[in-house]
């Protein structure tokens, strides 16, 4: 299995070495999902104000709330942190491919591309489309959607299937072990199902049979 983590907006160029990273102990953990939840917050805010104003008490807190699992005391501190509508998305794409016979788990690729989200004005109520990353084509104004977001950074070809858009090319976007439709708007699925780190990771797994996600 392989592992590796680029902001890059093709898969096709990158080579990784044979092997995953592993953290050391629990601290390593730590460590890796503090360094995590920063760059979420700076993507998320626009700047890095939020997440340097963290204090330690509220960092030992989310960490101690995560690890013992205390949904209650997690959301007291990481309600603070949140922001309605995000500057950018803070997301992740981690595509799988097939590996071989026996259906076997393929390399994974991790990217996490730059997905920001236009100014609203101070008189908007946040309903209007919008545009930018995964948005639509042509100069026309679209919501950002995670069809949109395969198809501008993965290259895939999206098309519409009844009530429920899926990938022409036989792949799905899943988030949490469910299908997300591909029309969904990309702040909406962030907001509903985004990580403690408060990046939405999307899983792009082939469909086909005999492929399964790792």
């Amino acid at each position: 299995m392989v592992m590796c983590v680029f902001p890059s907006h093709s898969f096709s160029s990158v080579r990784c070495g044979q092997q995953l990273v592993r953290c050391e102990g629990e601290g390593g953990l730590q460590q890796h999902y503090y360094h995590s939840l920063k760059q979420g917050l700076f993507l998320e805010h626009g700047s890095s104000a939020v997440a340097m104003g963290m204090e330690q008490a509220e960092q030992v807190g989310l960490w101690a709330a995560l690890a013992g699992g205390d949904p209650s005391a997690f959301v007291a501190t990481d309600r603070r942190l949140r922001r309605a509508r995000p500057a950018a998305v803070p997301v992740r794409l981690v595509v799988a491919t097939c590996g071989g016979s026996g259906g076997s788990g393929g390399p994974l690729a991790v990217a996490q591309p730059f997905c920001k989200l236009p100014a609203v004005d101070a008189a908007d109520d946040g309903g209007g489309e919008e545009k930018g990353c995964g948005g639509g084509g042509g100069g026309e104004e679209a919501t950002l959607t995670v069809g949109g977001l395969l198809r501008e950074h993965l290259g895939l070809s999206v098309g519409a299937y009844s009530d429920t858009p899926r990938c022409d090319d036989g792949m799905d976007a899943v988030c949490h072990g469910v299908a997300l439709p591909l029309d969904a708007p990309l702040a909406e699925a962030w907001a509903a199902l985004a990580h403690p780190d408060h990046f939405l990771y999307v899983a792009v797994v082939p469909r086909a049979a005999g492929c399964r996600a790792v």
